[in-house]
């Protein structure tokens, strides 16, 4: 085998390099095999490897231009020249600056999960305790969701109830994120971290999107890549490591080049639904954003910025044009670099005035895996400019053989099969021409979708699962949501009104202290019934138990809702109060201030009547949605009763008396 680079040689190695090409000749004149050998750079080549390949085998056959062996052109045809091209494309190797970048990738990656899931910590008995939660397993796998996105072999599944397995299972992400920060068996900590996030993932499919769907497969990829560099016992890269540590300093590339064709599918998605969305490209999309309580200004709050109608436009046309165009100009190296520079101020923005967690750091992870190359990206002469040089070499041995075909086999199913889950085919469909998209529905759009349906079940069962990125792509998010509960006693009993917190006001720091219970409070607000339904349903049980006064409790090991018979609750009612954004009038002036007075209203969501029992009664609960059935029957709210709206009124948009509390419980 052979390892190229520009590094200078001395004679006998070129003497050896010589022979090596003369030998590999004689033995496959012709092959164009670019499997690399990695043999810690002994043998190097003064020159660009594909060019002296293919230079060595037009002397071997003869000159193609003007020659009539028809054998030589066959070999030099375009479908050999393209093979391999792929070939080298994924089997080229990165040198000891790529091993390195990939270090600080994994620190990156580590920090980024340890600080969304310690914040998850904080919230977790509330989010999914089996026996207080809102999101118990026995609730959330109802779910619509649940059942088309998630993982089969979900721990969850065999140990539904059992907060040990709950709570062992994220705290062993921690360990694990903790681990992977320092470098310990870091593949291994990555691979944890992977499966973990599979199994939460399934356990409240609802409380997740894709950030977090990204923070999964970018685990994935980790577990791939080469991340003993700049761990502890580097000093996290600031002092050499021992000889001892015997650091990585050759790579393939293809785990790279799947991240990076993912990373392209996800912004593919995001461009080219935005770029076939009447909302982008009319300018208004931002505009929506005004009224979500997830947009939130961090730093700054300039109404002549973001309340004008002219620097709405200014700033979400630039938007969509940067997400269409960067999935392809970051390929080329001429582009790279500033491309990369825009994707990072786009994202910069998104940390400036919205609320989405890690999204944006997640995001930029993903385009700094392309700056790991082939031999670092130096070339023959051993400058970072012009065309990386690659090893083209025959394996030297039956097992790098076998290596290699495992290998590519691999490279095959993962790219056949993020492509097949994640290629926005119905975005294409929807921006082609209306003459052609017909042909595009027909050919390209439902084939990808029937081959989807296929595939599926590996790609659940694996956890790649992810579907087309739909990243703010048509209307935006424009909602507020609050809840109010009115809970009745026995006996005539003054009822007590609770509240859900209420974030749509609070500090920037305030919301993402929060993050994971207002996500649960947004999330219960679809206009979704099948997977709403659980949830809300679970959440009236935990009002139940805290307000009965230990009267109502579930039965872990039983299964039940117990309620026993000195029970003082006699009913609950749920309350959705909401706020929607509303289309810009028609004749509103570019510069004349942009937001408008909402849409305001109240719906029921869930009545619970309790019986009045003079023994114990275990009750086993209903949380599947019946698409057969009205909603109101299903949830109880056909016997709500009015006289609950005038406690609930605190809570309504429309009665900003409420928006304090005035003492009022909050869960």
């Amino acid at each position: 085998g052979m390892v190229c680079a520009g590094d200078k040689f001395n004679a006998d190695e070129e003497a050896v390099a010589a022979a090596a090409r003369r030998i590999l000749l004689a033995a496959a004149p012709g092959r164009f095999d670019c499997v690399l050998a990695d043999l810690r750079g002994i043998v190097r080549l003064p020159t660009d490897c594909n060019e002296a390949w293919e230079e060595e085998i037009r002397i071997a056959h003869g000159k193609c231009n003007g020659n009539k062996n028809n054998t030589c052109k066959q070999r030099l045809s375009f479908l050999s020249r393209a093979g391999h091209k792929v070939h080298a494309f994924f089997h080229a190797r990165t040198g000891p600056s790529g091993c390195r970048l990939s270090g600080y990738i994994r620190v990156a990656y580590a920090l980024l999960f340890l600080y969304s899931r310690g914040l998850m910590a904080f919230d977790l008995e509330f989010l999914m305790d089996p026996r207080v939660g809102v999101m118990p397993y026995r609730a959330t796998r109802h779910t619509r969701h649940f059942m088309d996105e998630t993982n089969t072999l979900s721990i969850f599944r065999y140990f539904p109830d059992s907060p040990l397995v709950l709570y062992g299972t994220f705290y062993l992400g921690l360990v694990s994120g903790f681990l992977l920060l320092l470098g310990i068996a870091p593949r291994w900590q990555a691979a944890s971290i992977y499966l973990v996030l599979c199994n939460m993932h399934s356990h409240s499919y609802i409380l997740y999107d894709h950030q977090d769907v990204m923070l999964r497969l970018w685990a994935f990829f980790l577990v791939l890549l080469p991340l003993d560099h700049v761990t502890i016992r580097d000093g996290f890269g600031l002092r050499p490591a021992a000889p001892e540590q015997g650091q990585t300093t050759s790579w393939p590339m293809w785990p790279f080049q799947l991240w990076r064709i993912v990373t392209c599918l996800v912004y593919a998605g995001a461009g080219l639904g935005k770029a076939s969305s009447k909302y982008w490209q009319s300018g208004v999309a931002l505009y929506y954003c005004l009224y979500d309580q997830g947009f939130g200004f961090k730093l700054f709050d300039l109404d002549w910025l973001f309340n004008r109608m002219i620097t709405i436009k200014l700033m979400t046309w630039p938007v969509a044009v940067l997400e269409a165009l960067s999935w392809i100009t970051i390929w080329p190296r001429s582009t790279r670099r500033i491309t990369f520079i825009a994707v990072v101020l786009l994202h910069l923005g998104i940390e400036l005035t919205m609320v989405m967690h890690i999204f944006q750091y997640l995001s930029v992870l993903g385009w700094i895996v392309f700056f790991v190359e082939p031999n670092d990206g130096r070339s023959s002469n051993g400058s970072n400019g012009g065309k990386a040089t690659l090893l083209l070499a025959s394996p030297s041995s039956a097992r790098h053989r076998t290596r290699k075909t495992l290998e590519s086999i691999l490279i095959f199913v993962f790219a056949c099969l993020f492509i097949i889950d994640q290629l926005p085919t119905g975005f294409v469909e929807r921006g082609s021409p209306e003459a052609m998209r017909p042909f595009v529905n027909k050919y390209i759009h439902k084939p990808r979708l029937r081959l989807r349906a296929k595939v599926s079940p590996l790609l659940k069962m694996t956890g790649l699962i992810s579907g087309a990125w739909h990243l703010y792509t048509d209307e935006p998010a424009n909602e507020m949501h609050r809840y109010t509960a009115v809970i009745k006693y026995k006996g005539g009993t003054k009822p007590t009104v609770w509240r859900s917190p209420d974030f749509s006001n609070s500090a920037w720091h305030v919301k993402e202290r929060n993050l994971w219970v207002g996500a649960y409070y947004d999330y219960i607000g679809w206009d979704d019934d099948d997977n709403v339904f659980p949830a809300v349903s679970a959440l009236v049980e935990r009002l139940a138990c805290i307000y009965s006064d230990n009267g109502i409790a579930y039965d872990v090991e039983g299964g039940q809702l117990v309620i026993h018979p000195n029970n003082t609750v006699s009913s609950i009612s749920l309350m959705q109060h909401w706020t929607h954004g509303v289309k810009p009038p028609n004749d509103l002036g570019w510069f004349e201030p942009a937001r408008q007075k909402m849409k305001t209203g109240s719906t029921c969501l869930y009545v619970f009547n309790v019986p009045d029992l003079e023994r114990p009664f275990g009750m086993v609960r209903q949380y599947a949605y019946d698409e057969d059935s009205e909603y109101d029957e299903q949830s109880g709210c056909v016997d709500y009763h009015e006289s609950d709206d005038k406690y609930h009124q605190i809570g309504s948009f429309t009665d900003d008396s409420g928006l304090n509390g005035n003492g009022r419980d909050e869960l």
